[in-house]
């Protein structure tokens, strides 16, 4: 298969890639990101984030780069085949499919490892792959809903909310990396082949642990706290400014609520027996609140964010999408990368781990079908066949 230019970890991995949307596309890209070669099998109209959105086709491009796509028509035989042949060649075989589906195409990881003894296979879905959770599709909002992110996200006292991002999807991605990884390594100690699955339920309920853990002691529900930090410490919370802008302060600690004062020049606070201790400012809270809030509209979010930073107390300011790309936390860190797709620029988010090989080669998200008759011609197919595969309505012209 197609070689890089510089080692990387995954340097010489093949994955053939059968997902869509945001969370099994975020994972293999991030093995694509480190080195591997990622073929992305789609549908001849394309997989469903290149579908979704209005002309930006942001979805799409945030989650595939580093991969080359082929567009094949899985209802054929020959595509079917095509796959098979893939995957002889490949290390890893990755599917986002509804639970069975890759058994009745005759793709499921019983099959595979026929063709593949060391393949390490992976699936990903919204419920699970057994009992009731094979018949039961899941996206991220629902998952939020049923796993209590909902229930512990807005303000106090107000409606269930989910986040604002399809952040279950994006905690996905990363676990199902980080779980082929593992099965990567351990197929590599054994010879044998390895089967894993993660969904998105279990990802939602794993970033809320300490959540359960307390629910299971306590009995207690978790009630929405807004941007506070509810009855853990106080101050945390949003403030507005003189622009009407908004500061997000976490400042409970005793060094920094001291810090917080003096900066804001209330350092009466410090010695209100109301607010003495975290105990007694939780307890207070929305009395010093309204203290702390009539402090933060005597001056600009900018000018609060630039007083915090040189007085060391943990703050910032709510910035836009925009304002976070030109931000110099985000030049520091080195957090983007361009790209650009049909002559179109764009800005990515740079897989998130500093490291010398992950600096260079990030190829842009690929064309539909870009690279189906090159990887049909490494695959052995001459012209007359790849033809062949076209006229049948198999494969498409790129």
């Amino acid at each position: 298969m197609k070689g890089t230019d510089t080692v990387k970890p995954l340097s010489g991995v093949t994955v053939v890639d059968l997902t869509q949307l945001m969370a099994g596309p975020s994972a293999t890209m991030l093995l694509g990101d480190m080195g591997a070669e990622v073929i992305k099998i789609e549908q001849l109209e394309g997989e469903l984030s290149r579908r979704l959105g209005t002309s930006v086709k942001s979805l799409f491009l945030a989650n595939n780069r580093n991969k080359r796509s082929m567009a094949m028509d899985l209802k054929h035989p020959q595509a079917r085949e095509i796959v098979r042949e893939l995957v002889a060649r490949s290390d890893i075989f990755v599917q986002g499919f509804s639970p069975g589906a890759m058994d009745r195409l005759g793709l499921g990881y019983e099959d595979l490892i026929k063709v593949q003894p060391r393949l390490v296979y992976a699936s990903l879905s919204g419920f699970g792959t057994s009992d009731r959770g094979i018949s039961r599709k899941g996206v991220d909002a629902v998952v939020q809903a049923e796993t209590g992110i909902m229930a512990a996200t807005g303000e106090l006292n107000g409606s269930p909310m989910k986040v604002g991002f399809q952040v279950v999807d994006a905690a996905a991605g990363l676990a199902l990396a980080q779980g082929i990884l593992a099965s990567l390594r351990l197929r590599d100690m054994t010879g044998e082949p390895q089967y894993l699955s993660t969904s998105l339920y279990q990802v939602s309920a794993f970033l809320q642990a300490h959540y359960f853990v307390e629910a299971s002691i306590t009995g207690a529900e978790v009630s929405r706290i807004g941007n506070t930090g509810g009855t853990l410490a106080y101050p945390t919370d949003l403030f507005v400014t003189a622009d009407r802008g908004y500061v997000q302060v976490a400042a409970y600690l005793p060094e920094q609520w001291r810090l917080l004062c003096a900066t804001i020049e209330r350092a009466d606070l410090v010695e209100d027996p109301r607010f003495a201790d975290v105990s007694a400012r939780v307890q207070n809270q929305a009395l010093l609140r309204t203290e702390l809030q009539n402090a933060f509209s005597t001056r600009s979010r900018d000018e609060w964010t630039s007083r915090f930073r040189a007085s060391g107390i943990v703050a910032g300011p709510v910035l836009s999408h925009g304002e976070v790309m030109r931000s110099e936390e985000a030049s520091r860190t080195n957090c983007f990368v361009d790209g650009e797709f049909d002559g179109q620029a764009y800005k990515s988010v740079r897989i998130p781990i500093t490291s010398a090989p992950y600096e260079k080669n990030l190829v842009s998200a690929p064309r539909l079908g870009a690279d189906t008759e090159a990887i049909l011609e490494e695959l052995g197919y001459t012209e007359e066949q790849i033809l062949a595969l076209r006229e049948a309505g198999t494969t498409v012209a790129r």
